[in-house]
């Protein structure tokens, strides 16, 4: 029993190591551009659009950022092609990884939840984490089941 804990444990913190950072940025990227789209519109759908596609921007940029810092270091030479090669590579890998939660998350149900946060509560800055709390746990789950599939496979 005390092996299965300790195993989920470190299994929670590789995730939280993984995740954490990539959602701090995405949340300061979804509070700018919904600030910047309310201003402008004063339209609920456009900045809860805003907000998640802002999210999308600061998520998956750190995610690529710290991938192509991770494996560039194995680059024998770094070249335009090469540097073009390991782009492909990356956004290949972060595609499997967060595809299927992505396309739910993206068109439906992280717009969704923000609208409906934007609806019910009118802190601009709690409604967007509300929503983008709710959005996460169903953006998480195949995400990480993702993860962890092909972390088995690598290490076979």
């Amino acid at each position: 029993m005390q092996h299965a804990i300790q195993t989920v444990r470190t299994h929670v913190i590789k995730w939280l190591r993984r995740y954490v950072p990539a959602e701090a940025l995405g949340l300061f990227t979804a509070f700018c551009c919904a600030t910047l789209a309310l201003s402008l519109t004063h339209h609920p759908a456009v900045t809860a659009t805003a907000a998640a596609w802002g999210e999308a921007i600061g998520y998956y940029g750190l995610m690529f950022g710290r991938e192509a810092a991770k494996r560039r270091r194995h680059l024998e030479e770094v070249t335009l092609l090469a540097l073009a090669l390991l782009a492909v590579v990356i956004i290949r890998d972060l595609i499997m990884e967060f595809g299927i939660s992505e396309v739910l998350d993206s068109l439906v149900v992280r717009p969704l939840a923000m609208y409906t946060s934007l609806q019910w509560i009118s802190n601009l800055a709690l409604a967007l984490i509300m929503g983008k709390l709710v959005a996460d746990i169903v953006f998480y789950v195949p995400a990480v089941l993702v993860f962890e599939l092909r972390s088995r496979r690598r290490a076979a």
